[in-house]
């Protein structure tokens, strides 16, 4: 289904953005507010392809739901529009669940490594 596709390659972004900002975080190119920064702008990535698949009633509704409630802020607060650790367990979790229905539907999430230094 094309808007299954659309939904994953969207996650494909947001999913390589996030894993792009903790490797740089970890290799110390970036500081937690800019780590925080660019997992907020993901999860209003994530939150937008969930409207969108809600509104216009196709796939990937429940694993984008299920995405949203698996990012948690570290201090367990509240989900909406903070900060969150994508290497958490329910959220990994969440992430496997999702690329595994993109997968099903024959348009895997690819996820680019970020290679420091340039």
């Amino acid at each position: 289904m094309q808007a299954i596709a659309a939904t994953c390659n969207g996650l494909s972004v947001l999913f390589t953005n996030l894993t792009g900002a903790a490797d740089l975080q970890r290799t110390g190119e970036i500081d937690q507010a800019q780590f925080n920064a660019i997992t907020r702008v993901s999860l209003a990535g994530i939150r937008a392809l969930q409207q969108q698949a809600a509104e216009h009633q196709y796939g990937l509704i429940d694993q984008l739901e299920a995405l949203l409630d698996a990012a948690v802020p570290p201090d367990g607060g509240d989900p909406k529009g903070e900060a969150f650790d994508p290497s958490s367990e329910v959220f990994g979790s969440a992430r496997r669940a999702v690329t595994g229905a993109c997968e099903a539907n024959g348009t895997p999430v690819a996820v680019w490594a970020v290679v420091a230094g340039g």
